[in-house]
């Protein structure tokens, strides 16, 4: 190889690092900070657990900073079953479906059996307004 050569290889190879470190730096750019965390099922307007669901508050009145969590997931569990059973042709049946028979694990500090009753009471209810009783 003649010095030429050489001179042109490495200008060539000098110009493809430049090409790929600009490339590489404009990936890392910070573009501000993360968008907001959705309105339901993460922290809302300074509520760790958001914003109750869709009708719930017709049957279910929180105090402020104390949600219902059996309520609230009983209810949210119900009302997506209902309407799925609803739009897939199934007859109203709220209490033959595993999301109704097996309760999601209660919270530590949470009595098991009241966790239960209070979920599976609001599972009804939501699945109602789901199915669109």
């Amino acid at each position: 190889m003649n010095k030429q050569s050489v001179r042109q290889t490495l200008m060539a190879m000098a110009l493809a690092a430049t090409v790929c470190s600009s490339a590489a730096m404009a990936s890392a750019q910070y573009y501000g900070p993360p968008p907001p965390p959705p309105p339901y099922g993460g922290a809302y307007a300074g509520q760790p657990y958001g914003p109750p669901p869709p009708g719930y508050a017709q049957f279910y009145q929180e105090q402020p900073g104390q949600p219902m969590l059996a309520a609230r997931q009983g209810w949210a569990a119900g009302a997506s079953q209902g309407e799925s059973d609803r739009n897939l042709g199934h007859s109203f049946r709220p209490t033959h479906v595993d999301t109704f028979r097996h309760v999601p694990k209660s919270p530590q500090g949470y009595n098991r059996d009241q966790f239960a009753r209070e979920y599976r009471d609001a599972f009804i209810r939501g699945y109602q307004r789901g199915y669109g009783g």
